[in-house]
């Protein structure tokens, strides 16, 4: 139930299920090691701001684009508009 992929990857079905509380909730438990890998903390900036959550949202994803991450470009993409927009 702590493994943070196993959380991660369940948050993300549920994000592209739309399912964004209950994403967060799995995010959360994956975030719990404070890891700092940039597609995680993509990913849950993009679930926090889906859910609502903008303060948290903009947070996370300032950490996710600080030095420039080497992350799928597409979701590097995502994350960068949603971050300017906040």
């Amino acid at each position: 139930p702590d493994n943070i992929d196993v959380n991660e990857t369940v948050a993300w079905v549920d994000y592209y299920k739309a399912d964004y509380t209950n994403a967060v909730k799995y995010i959360t438990v994956a975030l719990k090691t404070k890891c700092k890998n940039p597609t995680l903390l993509s990913r849950a900036g993009l679930i926090y701001y889906k859910a609502g959550d903008k303060t948290t949202a903009k947070t996370v994803l300032q950490q996710a684009l600080a030095n420039n991450p080497n992350i799928n470009q597409e979701l590097k993409e995502e994350s960068t508009k949603v971050f300017k927009s906040l």
